[in-house]
């Protein structure tokens, strides 16, 4: 009995410290901010127009114009040396024109904005000093808003949808400033790349 309690003694005294030990040897905290390409809801977008403009048969015609992000800000705080919690938001924005396929006149457009909010865990394989490679996923809301303008009103609305991120590859480069580059698909893109402050 005596055995038992001063193994389970060392136990729960132990491993705190083993677990502070290993939290010591690196930063806790991330600040990151990046850019992406290849979002799913720009994917989206253009997939619904082609359906669109096939079902017209030809007769109407669009132009993707001025394609904003998805720009991303976060936080990630690393709850150990092989996992980490983190939120991000984002913003991205795109306008469409469209026009009949014989007329170059733009009969209405349409502008799409998504404010975007995701929380993330990352499971990283590898983090040394100055490298990092992980995978992750990440959920949350985005606020979507359209505004349609034609020729003689315009009109708006808005509605939020379920977000999404699947990191299938990431690498960071650098100790306290570096930068990184993941592979995924999402809200916040198929490749997205950026910069990243320990501390």
């Amino acid at each position: 009995m005596k055995k038992s309690f001063f193994l389970l003694l060392v136990f729960t005294t132990l491993i705190p410290q083993l677990y502070s030990q290993n939290l010591k040897s690196f930063p806790k905290n991330e600040l990151y901010g990046g850019y992406a390409f290849g979002s799913a809801q720009e994917i989206a977008n253009v997939y619904s127009d082609i359906f669109a403009i096939s079902i017209s048969f030809g007769l109407l015609d669009f132009n993707l114009k001025s394609p904003v992000g998805p720009v991303f800000l976060g936080y990630r705080r690393y709850l150990t040396k092989n996992l980490a919690l983190s939120v991000a938001a984002s913003y991205s924005e795109f306008t469409n024109e469209y026009k009949a396929s014989d007329n170059p006149k733009i009969l209405f457009t349409a502008k799409n904005s998504f404010v975007t909010g995701m929380a993330f865990l990352d499971l990283y394989y590898v983090n040394s000093e100055s490298f990092q490679m992980y995978s992750g996923g990440g959920v949350g809301f985005v606020n979507v808003s359209q505004t349609i303008t034609d020729t003689s009103s315009t009109s708006s609305g808005q509605k939020s949808i379920a977000a999404f991120q699947v990191t299938a590859a990431g690498f960071r480069f650098g100790k306290d400033f570096g930068g990184f580059l993941e592979l995924g698909y999402g809200f916040h893109g198929i490749l997205n790349a950026g910069v990243s402050y320990k501390f």
